[in-house]
């Protein structure tokens, strides 16, 4: 007796511990990493502009500084929440809950990077309460919510979109909401606990559209659970959706009305993938939850611990289907599998690349860690052997979390960054000349992609202000007067426009060899060639 209260007491000790050092790694360097293209358009469509505008005011072929372009990235009087709303509306692929929080959150505390980040970092501790209080309805164990919340303290995936100012670990919250008011009103099948069950479900909506996706899975859960049969629980489950959807309305209203514009945002998506290729990723969304070391050999670590972690996961799921209820282990089942079916199947049958997205497989991911969590909390009512295999899986969960989110807390750019990733390496370039004028056009340029309006912004966060620009909508450069600069540089132009740059200004264009997309060009002349 007196073994097991010392063996508690340690693991509570543990646990606590853990969730300090997740709790730092949430806060610490929030602004470290670059601000990339899905981050400024938070920044944007929180403050109340849009892209279009952005373009009219700044991409005329007048000279800026960077400051004068990012004034669009805070809030301020001179923009409504109505202008805000009206922004959200006109990109209905992303419900509006967050981006108003975020804007009320930015009149609070300011827009700085910091800042604006450190929402979801906030929204990120919601989720440990939650989270306990979710594995307490699942399994009436406090032991499997302390070793849950241990475990995605230190997730690097978790601490990763904890420090991004987007709606994701909003989503964590609203998910974890909505499973334990489903939990709830199953078990109790009374009118508060369903009301309680719509409204969570409601705004899980109104976080993201992939709270469509854990809605099917509760959808199949239900079903599956009631035997395909019109029980009490089958329709109060129902008439519960049907009035989340109707809580949901006004924002359906929004689809409905701009679909077009919808399809339009979203057309991204549709770009094939070899199946190879897609696996590479399916294997990161796996090696993430765990270990996360750096971009640079994540696929090199991926693809080697990724088979053996998906047999760990399995081996897991069936000691939870062992030991626990059919209802526990159906509700964990469905939480995990059927949002990911849901992506991933249509990109191998129909090509597309949204099960590439990490941030999609959230839920997923946060069942994955409740069933983990209560393999291992079953340490003390093991034999000795089966201890000593779950305390090292234990140990090599907590070191490997650690090591990754330390790495990644001093790293100034990250996997989920995308086309913002080597953002630093170009501004650092920029800015070691002493007075660069710097060309870019956001459209087309070199390879298929080209780069966006949210790219320039995100490169203008780290520009010095002795830096210049010159920001055209097109490939068509104006006349401009050289002297005043030590350098001319030029980021995304297409040969053509280069080759008629060139004859123009009887100069050459060299390109700035760095690893990075698009490459930075810079202007030679006899003048830059006595200067360097």
């Amino acid at each position: 007796m007196a073994k097991n209260i010392i063996n508690w007491l340690n693991l509570r000790l543990l646990i606590v511990f853990l969730l300090a050092i997740g709790i730092f790694f949430r806060f610490y360097h929030l602004d470290n990493k670059v601000y990339w293209h899905d981050e400024v358009y938070t920044s944007i469509r929180t403050a109340g502009y849009s892209g279009q505008k952005i373009i009219d005011n700044t991409f005329n072929g007048t000279i800026i500084k960077p400051q004068e372009i990012l004034k669009y990235q805070k809030v301020s009087p001179t923009k409504t929440w109505q202008d805000s709303l009206d922004r959200l509306i006109e990109h209905p692929e992303h419900p509006p809950l967050y981006y108003l929080l975020s804007r009320l959150w930015q009149l609070l505390f300011g827009s700085s990077i910091a800042a604006t980040r450190s929402l979801s970092a906030v929204f990120s501790l919601l989720l440990f309460p939650l989270l306990y209080w979710l594995c307490w309805e699942l399994f009436n164990s406090k032991t499997v919510g302390w070793y849950a919340i241990a475990i995605v303290a230190v997730s690097p995936v978790q601490v990763l979109y904890a420090q991004e100012a987007r709606e994701y670990s909003l989503l964590l919250v609203t998910t974890a909401l909505s499973y334990i008011s489903l939990i709830g009103a199953v078990k109790r099948n009374n009118f508060r606990w369903w009301l309680f069950y719509a409204v969570s479900l409601a705004s899980n909506f109104y976080v993201s559209l992939i709270g469509g996706y854990v809605a099917i899975a509760q959808l199949v859960y239900i079903i599956i659970l009631e035997k395909f049969r019109l029980t009490k629980i089958t329709i109060n489950f129902i008439l519960s959706g049907i009035f989340s959807l109707l809580l949901f309305a006004p924002w359906l209203g929004v689809i409905y009305t701009n679909w077009s514009i919808l399809q339009a945002k979203t057309n991204w998506t549709k770009v094939s993938f070899p199946f190879v290729e897609l696996l590479r990723y399916w294997e990161l969304h796996l090696s993430s939850i765990f270990i996360d070391l750096h971009p640079t050999v994540n696929g090199y670590i991926a693809v080697r611990v990724a088979g053996f972690l998906f047999i760990f996961l399995c081996i897991c799921y069936r000691f939870v289907c062992l030991k626990a209820k059919p209802q526990i282990w159906l509700l964990l089942g469905t939480m995990i599998i059927v949002p990911a079916a849901i992506l991933i199947v249509p990109d191998v049958i129909n090509g597309g690349i949204k099960s590439i997205m990490t941030r999609y497989f959230l839920p997923s991911i946060l069942g994955i860690q409740i069933v983990v969590a209560y393999w291992l909390s079953n340490i003390s009512k093991a034999q000795n052997w089966q201890n000593l295999t779950r305390s090292i899986i234990m140990g090599s969960i907590i070191l490997f979390g650690i090591i990754s989110c330390t790495i990644s807390a001093q790293s100034t750019t990250w996997w989920n960054k995308v086309v913002g990733y080597h953002n630093f390496k170009i501004a650092a370039i920029i800015n070691r000349y002493p007075q660069p004028l710097l060309i870019v056009n956001p459209e087309g340029g070199n390879g298929k992609y080209g780069i966006k309006v949210g790219d320039v912004i995100s490169l203008n966060h780290l520009l010095d202000n002795n830096v210049s620009l010159l920001l055209s909508e097109n490939q068509n450069i104006p006349p401009v007067d050289f002297k005043p600069y030590s350098d001319v540089l030029f980021w995304n132009i297409q040969e053509e426009s280069r080759i008629k740059f060139q004859n123009a200004h009887n100069s050459e264009l060299e390109m700035i060899e760095e690893d990075y997309y698009p490459p930075l060009w810079r202007m030679k002349t006899p003048a830059t060639k006595q200067k360097h």
